[in-house]
């Protein structure tokens, strides 16, 4: 019925982050793969040694969880104060969007770095993200009871952001991490 069309914005926003983040990624390492060659002609002696290094994926997390920090308090604050279905529909476009830009960079940068295991790192990786949205599911409705809609999404908010900021420790120091416990990944 009608409802259902509400969960359109939500989709369209899901295929044009994960489209759009695939291809910044790519964008991304391209440049970073340059900059690494140029310097490599400058100093031949490291030529060989120089790697664009898994993490370079996840710069373009940024961009999608700043997309979808954005719609999450927008969205949030238009429905406690009961303002604009449309509003709150925009809003959907871009959590879908941001989402879906994130886990473009968050997958690559897994298989990257387990390359013979990627069926399984990408269940694992769905397995926690399934997890999280159970817990909040059950979660949700004793804090939209207890503080309202704004404060809710405010507090996934700030969850949100200290899980990105989880991730830029791994940014930097990833590599450093895998070579003392785990597998190494580095680019061609």
């Amino acid at each position: 019925g009608m409802a259902g069309l509400c969960f359109l914005s939500s989709g369209v926003g899901c295929v044009v982050g994960s489209i759009s983040g695939g291809r910044v990624t790519d964008l991304l390492l391209k440049r970073r793969r340059r900059e690494l060659e140029a310097a490599a002609a400058v100093d031949a002696e490291r030529a060989e040694e120089i790697k664009v290094s898994a993490e370079t994926r996840l710069g373009a997390m940024w961009i999608g969880t700043g997309v979808f920090l954005c719609g999450v308090i927008i969205c949030g604050w238009l429905l406690e104060h009961k303002l604009s279905l449309a509003g709150v529909l925009v809003t959907q476009f871009f959590i879908g969007g941001g989402m879906a830009f994130t886990f473009q960079s968050l997958g690559g940068y897994v298989i990257d770095v387990f390359p013979t295991r990627s069926a399984r790192i990408t269940g694992v990786q769905n397995f926690w993200r399934s997890a999280w949205a159970a817990v909040i599911v059950q979660l949700f409705p004793t804090m939209y009871t207890n503080i309202g809609w704004g404060w809710s999404y405010t507090v996934m908010f700030f969850l949100t952001l200290m899980s990105l900021m989880l991730m830029q420790f791994v940014v930097f120091r990833g590599s450093a991490l895998r070579e003392r416990f785990g597998p190494s990944a580095d680019l061609q």
